[in-house]
């Protein structure tokens, strides 16, 4: 068997990306995995290119009992997995050019504290609100997932 006979495991893709300290991993047919380190988003070169099967195949296990209609209806499921080592991620199944492909975000083990986001501390006032509707907004990545 070569290595590129390999078929690429959902649980060895999640385990490569919490080994790397991947925030994300993209995954395309005919292209090797795609992991972003530190804001730098490389293909995996040691990685054969995941084809148009595997993306299925993994699709099918990322979408594990969920309702598949909004796959098909809209052309994109979204859903949360673990990894074998308990790390959370956000999965996220489309369609791109008539073709499945795949982004996986893994979700932080932790609530950082404001001064780690870089807010100030009175937004802590906003937690004795006894009444109304706080927006949490701002651009993927930015810590708003309460996950």
């Amino acid at each position: 068997m070569t290595f590129v006979d390999i078929k690429p495991s959902l649980a060895g893709l999640l385990a490569e990306c919490v080994k790397l300290d991947a925030s994300d991993l993209h995954l395309a047919p005919g292209l090797s995995p795609y992991f972003r380190v530190h804001g730098v988003l490389e293909t995996h070169q040691s990685l054969p290119p995941v084809s148009v099967n595997d993306i299925d195949a993994l699709a099918t296990e990322l979408a594990g009992n969920l309702d598949r209609t909004p796959l098909e209806r809209k052309g994109s499921l979204d859903g949360a997995v673990s990894s074998a080592d308990g790390a959370r991620f956000r999965f996220n199944v489309f369609r791109s050019q008539g073709q499945l492909a795949i982004a996986l975000r893994l979700l932080e083990n932790r609530f950082r504290s404001l001064g780690e986001l870089g807010l100030p501390e009175t937004l802590h006032q906003l937690c004795e609100i006894p009444d109304g509707l706080i927006v949490v907004c701002g651009p993927t990545g930015a810590g708003k997932s309460m996950e």
